[in-house]
């Protein structure tokens, strides 16, 4: 462990343009490694480290977060964790693509949006559009009346 007065020593003597780790460490008896931590600010080397930072590359927005495709089962429900979101009924047995990240659960059939709701972190929830539940309603009253449902 070095004291507070080696700790500026070492400071004053590696600042930029001055002696070198080899030099120093010899010098007051310590590991390189001790002068190279104690040598300089983390403020001072920012400039380096960014410099030396590649750019990321672009993230196509398609990635990010989940992303599930199912075929939509009669309850008219997707899961998601243990959370329930409703979807249009009229699309009940056709394949849907679920998607969700950090706020939203989207749910798109053949490229149309058929559900969109914020996303529930509270466990075993369920989440209803009144839109879904009206259509849902319609859908098996005229099921029961023994007509075509459409």
């Amino acid at each position: 462990m070095i004291t507070l007065e080696q700790w500026a020593e070492i400071r004053r003597l590696h600042r930029p343009d001055r002696l070198p780790i080899k030099a120093i460490a010899p010098m007051k008896g310590i590991s390189k490694n001790t002068v190279r931590r104690a040598g300089c600010a983390p403020a001072h080397r920012i400039t380096a480290h960014r410099a030396a930072m590649a750019a990321l590359a672009p993230i196509c927005e398609s990635s990010l977060g989940w992303h599930n495709r199912i075929r939509l089962p009669r309850d008219h429900y997707v899961r998601l964790d243990t959370c329930d979101y409703s979807v249009d009924p009229a699309v009940i047995g056709r394949m849907v693509d679920v998607r969700a990240d950090l706020g939203q659960v989207t749910v798109t059939c053949e490229g149309r949006l058929v559900a969109c709701h914020d996303r529930s972190w509270v466990a075993h929830q369920r989440v209803t559009d009144p839109a879904h539940k009206a259509a849902a309603d319609v859908m098996r009253a005229a099921l029961l009346d023994g007509g075509e449902v459409a």
